[in-house]
């Protein structure tokens, strides 16, 4: 009898370490499982967040290149807040589908609401190179990029659009407009989508194949969109493209008042006083659209349409104040 008893036990504490052997699989198994899933997760959060980073650095860039673009293309009569053509160029691919330099670069000029590539960056007049983004161009999701046409400056055709803080942006996103182009970043091929290509629709999803009304869901078939997008809004791009103007508009009252002992006594001096500024003030219609008061002989007030901010001028200073960061 106490060897059958004995026989039991042994019989019981293999069983129990067996049970225990295979729990013990099992609550490996499954943190394996977690794990792996969770570092995937972790992955992926930091390729969303290179790719958000990459996206606001584009962003700056476009609109350094917007504020800058007078300086930048002195012959043409433009003025800033002007835009490049999108690259709508078939790119050459390696037998990889890799993209192969030299990279892409504006197609001027464009149509309404053009949509293509980001250019990766502009050769300008100086000869100099004002670099964008080559973000996702090693693994064909570069950049896709729409201006709205009010905003595009042509330079190659010799033409510009008329452009102020009067105009409105023409692109819309979710619904909301006033936007003066957006950036997309494509996420990988979803059903469907053929890559490499050049069409739209083998990159971006919904609404924004179309090039003017965007969106950044798409709540009908969640699963198939993944597009990340940005906009510039004319909100934001306005008020430094207003700094800019009222910044070239003083270096002219300065040297009237250098003249005449005062800055201009009202809105009628004023034209005068600004014989010899740059032809985009006159192309684009900023003069129309510039209120100016004197508040003294040394001080004056601006006030431009479209934008609230009050620009006050001090002659024998480089400072211009503001009533307020945005317009």
């Amino acid at each position: 009898m106490a060897k059958n008893s004995f026989s039991l036990r042994i019989f019981c504490s293999q069983r129990g370490a067996a049970l225990l052997i295979m729990m013990l699989i099992l609550v490996m198994g499954t943190m394996g499982v977690l794990l792996k899933g969770f570092s995937a997760r972790k992955a992926q959060l930091r390729q969303d967040a290179a790719t958000s980073e990459a996206l606001s650095q584009a962003k700056e860039a476009l609109i350094a290149y917007a504020v800058m673009y007078a300086d930048n293309y002195p012959p043409t009569g433009a003025g800033p807040a002007h835009l490049m053509c999108p690259d709508t160029d078939a790119p050459a691919f390696d037998v990889n589908g890799v993209p192969l330099p030299p990279y892409g670069a504006p197609n001027a000029p464009c149509g309404p609401n053009a949509i293509g590539r980001l250019p990766h960056s502009i050769t300008l007049p100086s000869g100099n190179i004002f670099p964008l983004t080559d973000h996702g161009s090693g693994v064909d999701q570069q950049f896709w990029y729409a201006v709205a046409n009010a905003f595009v400056a042509t330079p190659n055709a010799g033409v510009n659009n008329t452009l102020n803080s009067t105009t409105p942006g023409t692109l819309t996103l979710d619904g909301q407009g006033d936007i003066a182009a957006v950036l997309i970043a494509p996420g990988p091929a979803l059903n469907g989508q053929t890559r490499p290509s050049q069409n739209a629709a083998n990159y971006l999803e919904a609404g924004n194949v179309g090039g003017s009304n965007f969106v950044s869901s798409y709540p009908v078939n969640p699963a198939n969109f993944n597009d990340r997008i940005l906009p510039i809004r004319r909100s934001e791009l306005m008020p430094l493209v207003t700094t800019k103007v009222a910044a070239e508009i003083k270096k002219h009252l300065d040297t009237y008042h250098t003249a005449n002992g005062a800055y201009p006594a009202d809105q009628a001096t004023l034209a005068g006083a600004l014989a010899g500024a740059p032809q985009w003030l006159t192309t684009n219609n900023w003069l129309a659209t510039t209120a100016y008061a004197q508040i003294s002989s040394d001080r004056a007030a601006l006030v431009f349409s479209g934008c609230g901010i009050t620009y006050t001028l001090t002659f024998g200073t480089t400072t211009i104040s503001r009533s307020q960061p945005r317009c």
